[in-house]
């Protein structure tokens, strides 16, 4: 039976909060370890890049949207997070060690009858387990937690997972999905990968600029015609939206 893996997204002025990704990675790296599957869910008004969840691995995101639930609720957020990884079957849940995240997490506990490690600075596999390990005696001495309930929860210490940085277009970031320190390009910041993999990119000169030195370049494009493909090594024409899902999961073929 193939795992199944849940990461709680929180939010803050419409943005995802980078230990909100942080605790995405985590989680996909031990689900292609366990050969596994993982979903995200957030809670509240509108959601700025969502969709780019798919970049880290995540298979599906679920956005229970409420206006009315911007900031955050305990009751109402623990009532529609817990019953929605009990309609889904999920196995385990991930949280960042937030301020949100460490009220939350232990009411999702209760009502999933599950099992949780908290303030996790590392995860491991032994086994068909996962081995969390988390700091006690005020951070003097670390212990390593096996949960051994069916159900199990991981809340994650923020800045600790390296999540990585997407390399972002200028369009990206004006649209408010990423932070200009993430820009590349003639305006942003020179990257030379071993690996470059443009979704979505045009290829106008200024993007061009700030990673043309790249060893080998990947492009994904509806268009084309677009004039990243003059460029690339390997080009794939067709939408981002449906090619990365089917990459990912010929990479995780792969890995296993």
């Amino acid at each position: 039976m193939t795992n199944k893996f849940l990461v709680i997204i929180e939010q803050r002025n419409k943005q995802i909060k980078k230990s909100s990704i942080e605790a995405v990675k985590a989680a996909s790296d031990i689900a292609s370890k366990l050969h596994g599957t993982v979903e995200a869910v957030s809670v509240g008004g509108d959601i700025d890049g969502l969709a780019l969840l798919g970049g880290y691995g995540i298979s599906k995101v679920t956005h229970l949207k409420n206006d009315a639930l911007l900031n955050y609720s305990a009751s109402a957020y623990t009532s529609l997070i817990s019953n929605f990884a009990i309609e889904n079957n999920f196995d385990t849940v991930f949280i960042s060690a937030s301020a949100m995240g460490k009220d939350l997490a232990p009411r999702v506990a209760v009502k999933l009858d599950a099992g949780i490690a908290v303030d996790c600075v590392s995860l491991n596999i032994e086994g068909n387990d996962i081995l969390a390990t988390r700091p006690i005696f005020a951070g003097k001495a670390l212990i390593d937690v096996k949960i051994i309930s069916p159900k199990k929860i991981f809340v994650l210490r923020p800045n600790v997972f390296n999540a990585g940085q997407p390399y972002a277009s200028r369009a990206v970031v004006d649209a408010g999905w990423r932070p200009h320190a993430e820009q590349v390009g003639q305006t942003g910041k020179t990257v030379s990968p071993n690996l470059y993999i443009a979704l979505g990119i045009s290829g106008a000169i200024q993007h061009l600029a700030g990673m043309r030195s790249s060893k080998c370049i990947v492009a994904i494009n509806k268009d084309k015609d677009a004039p990243i493909f003059q460029i690339a090594d390997y080009g794939i024409v067709g939408d981002v939206f449906e090619i990365v899902p089917a990459m990912i999961e010929e990479i995780k073929k792969i890995n296993s």
